[in-house]
């Protein structure tokens, strides 16, 4: 006999059947949230930082403006596609309401910098940085609202097969950078329009580079080069933005990578991550101008007395290898 193809019923009954929705708790994400009921389970109680396993943690705490920006442009593609674009890339964590919901189907959502030529969002290696883009959500009955748990840097969003029309005020996307005090931001002019242009792109670009820390790249695993971005970075944020909080917090970063892996003097070349113990011997020789400018920036003698020990380690380091 031969093979038919499923009717739309049958499919959609095929769907319901491969997904399970795990238990939810309406309002876990609203203040006063009682966490001890079902379904959740009583969390264990470790202790006050640092405690148990956790010696190494530190918060990531994000004073950011939370700027939601809506689509300048849309594109319904081949009807199953919806295409997003803005003005430019930046990081950010992307946001869709949707109202009323089908329940039980899976959204995959997929952020990119570049499209291909027939109008898709590339997924490459080389406008990936190999990082995987995308996002997956699972709905449930009722109105509701999609946002990731992380940002990325991205220009485009596409949600593959939504089901529904969705209109560019359900679709929106929260920017996410440190928050800078505003009245200590550079101000620069001239006759040439083009140096004026030149300024607000690297201004800007310092800006999205300040998140809870001084970020390397918004992507790759969000990694943290000290020397090659972060230290170049910090100097444009202090500088442009009046930034102090983000470089503050980078450099004690890099005083713990010393800490917890390096006898001998040297710092991470990438830290925090998952990279482990990882050097580049120039990047380590950065470490104590990087303090340096800070202080001469800041006046922020407290910092330059934690890291002082690790500064003259790096010197130390440096020395042995100069004799």
């Amino acid at each position: 006999m031969a093979n038919r193809r499923p009717t739309a019923q049958q499919r959609r009954r095929r769907l319901r059947g491969t997904h399970r929705l795990k238990a939810s708790a309406d309002g876990w994400d609203q203040p006063g949230y009682a966490d001890t009921a079902s379904p959740w389970t009583v969390p264990q109680v470790v202790g006050v930082h640092p405690a148990g396993v956790f010696t190494h943690v530190s918060g990531q705490e994000l004073a950011s403006p939370g700027v939601s920006w809506h689509p300048v442009g849309q594109d319904p593609f081949r009807r199953l596609r919806w295409l997003q674009t803005s003005a430019a890339s930046c990081q950010r964590v992307p946001t869709c309401d949707f109202s009323p919901a089908y329940p039980v189907r899976t959204l995959n959502i997929l952020t990119g910098y570049q499209l291909t030529s027939d109008g898709h969002v590339s997924t490459t290696t080389a406008t990936t940085q190999g990082t995987d883009m995308s996002f997956r959500y699972i709905e449930r009955a009722g109105a509701q609202e999609f946002q990731a748990f992380t940002y990325l840097g991205w220009r485009y969003l596409q949600i593959s097969a939504p089901g529904e029309t969705l209109s560019a005020s359900q679709i929106s996307a929260v920017v996410e950078h440190s928050d800078p005090p505003a009245q200590y931001a550079m101000q620069f002019a001239s006759s040439d329009a083009t140096v004026n242009a030149v300024f607000a792109l690297l201004q800007r670009s310092a800006l999205y580079s300040a998140q809870t820390t001084v970020l390397g790249y918004s992507d790759a695993g969000k990694g943290t080069i000290s020397w090659a971005t972060r230290v170049n970075e910090s100097y444009a944020t202090m500088a442009g933005l009046g930034e102090r909080c983000t470089t503050r917090k980078a450099i004690r970063e890099f005083i713990a990578s010393q800490a917890r892996y390096w006898t001998d003097g040297r710092v991470n070349a990438v830290y925090p991550n998952g990279d482990g113990k990882r050097d580049i011997p120039d990047y380590t020789e950065m470490f104590p101008n990087w303090v340096l400018r800070y202080y001469q920036t800041t006046g922020d003698t407290a910092l330059l007395t934690a890291a002082h020990d690790t500064a003259q380690n790096v010197a130390e380091y440096v020395w042995r290898y100069v004799q």
